[in-house]
């Protein structure tokens, strides 16, 4: 049995060229632009934020987004006005990242852009502590879900949601009861970390009751 957890990796950009700083800043300051015109129209539904934001010189995964976002901000957050601050948002479709390790920086995202041929790869620097899950991201066996990014200061800052599954070991409910009542006796005892995780599985021997049986009977049946 496994159960799926959900947790936000973050990566900072190592530092783009001055060609690719200027693609960020106007892509940041488009998407507000856009967040902030679909903010005081008052746009309440999907469709309303997409007739306002369609024009835009925007990726489709940063218009995606600021649809299912912008309905938020009032009826879910109560929002009167907008922060200065706010990152750009990003649909999971935008979730494109690689790894090699012969580059300096081996992890890299794929920063989408609009229109054809715009996209270009940016070097992360992530948290050594996330490295599996980066790895997982890249191969798929984690699921992307929103990515944001954040400029702060000089600093670019990526946030991206990932859900994995986790087994979770098997139990039986008995067999630990009579394990602390001493009625079970424990055998190895095997720790493992998972990821963030840390499993324990203890081998116990119990005795089990065999049932009564008539040899007269046993012997007749045969």
């Amino acid at each position: 049995m496994s159960t799926t957890v959900t947790k936000t990796l973050q990566a900072t950009f190592a530092p783009p060229t001055a060609h690719k700083q200027s693609k960020l800043n106007d892509l940041l300051k488009t998407y507000r632009d856009g967040l902030q015109e679909a903010f005081d129209a008052g746009a309440s539904t999907m469709s309303a934020v997409s007739d306002i934001v369609t024009p835009y010189d925007l990726p489709y995964q940063a218009k995606a987004a600021l649809c299912n976002y912008v309905p938020k901000l009032r009826k879910t957050y109560n929002a009167k006005e907008l922060d200065d601050g706010h990152p750009i948002r990003l649909t999971n479709q935008a979730a494109t990242f690689d790894h090699s390790e012969e580059r300096d920086y081996a992890f890299t995202w794929w920063v989408p852009r609009p229109g054809r041929g715009t996209n270009f790869w940016i070097p992360l620097r992530i948290n050594p502590e996330q490295e599996d899950l980066w790895h997982d991201l890249v191969s798929e066996d984690a699921k992307a879900g929103e990515i944001r990014l954040q400029q702060h200061r000089k600093n670019w800052v990526l946030h991206v949601t990932v859900e994995y599954p986790v087994e979770e070991p098997a139990t039986n409910g008995d067999a630990t009861h009579d394990l602390v009542s001493e009625d079970a006796k424990a055998g190895e005892i095997r720790l493992q970390q998972h990821r963030k995780n840390w499993v324990l599985h203890v081998t116990v021997e119990y005795p089990v009751e065999e049932p009564a049986t008539d040899g007269d009977a046993t012997h007749t049946s045969a």
